[in-house]
């Protein structure tokens, strides 16, 4: 037989527009423990489990993580923000459990750092995109040039630079570290 109702299942961001369909598959086979730091997922899920909580880059995440894990008793946590899976990863470490279903530590680790990845996919033959860390950067492929820091998600502070100006002004404007930056040579073509 498969799982019974007494193993707990918590998943992160419940409130995105892919979980409602996720949850309607897993309802049957699991006691759902929700979280989202949004609290509309009480009025989206009313009988499941909501938690609201913090922003996983917040400091009292892993806390917060730790006691709905331990008071819930969850079997199964499955992370859908990529800033949170090296964090359950290490909690479950911790607390020997829950299972964590995402990819292994050494690829989100990778995943996670697009500068690291970028080297990865590099040198699978997958993808060879020059790239530098904004610190490193001297000119070696010509403007316009991309620059996006290492660890965002989405396309947060991507940007288009097409001189020395705009590329001195996006590391003063965004706040960003030349270490926290890589500089991609630009590929034209049409967004899909």
């Amino acid at each position: 037989g498969g799982p019974t109702l007494t193993q707990n299942l918590a998943c992160s961001a419940a409130a995105g527009s892919l979980f409602p369909y996720l949850s309607q598959s897993l309802r049957d086979k699991y006691k759902l423990i929700l979280t989202d730091t949004s609290d509309i997922i009480n009025r989206l899920y009313p009988d499941d489990i909501t938690i609201v909580v913090p922003p996983a880059d917040a400091v009292d995440f892993e806390n917060r993580l730790e006691e709905i894990i331990t008071e819930h008793k969850i079997n199964f946590y499955i992370p859908t923000i990529d800033r949170e899976i090296l964090k359950i990863l290490k909690i479950a470490d911790k607390l020997s459990g829950p299972a964590v279903i995402c990819p292994n530590k050494e690829f989100a680790s990778a995943a996670l750092n697009k500068y690291q990845l970028m080297g990865v996919l590099s040198d699978l033959g997958i993808s060879r995109v020059d790239t530098y860390l904004a610190g490193n950067f001297e000119g070696q492929i010509k403007y316009p040039v991309f620059m996006k820091p290492i660890s965002s998600t989405g396309s947060r502070g991507a940007r288009l630079i097409e001189n020395d100006n705009q590329f001195n002004s996006y590391l003063k404007l965004e706040k960003y570290l030349p270490e926290e930056v890589m500089v991609q040579e630009y590929l034209e073509g049409n967004l899909i």
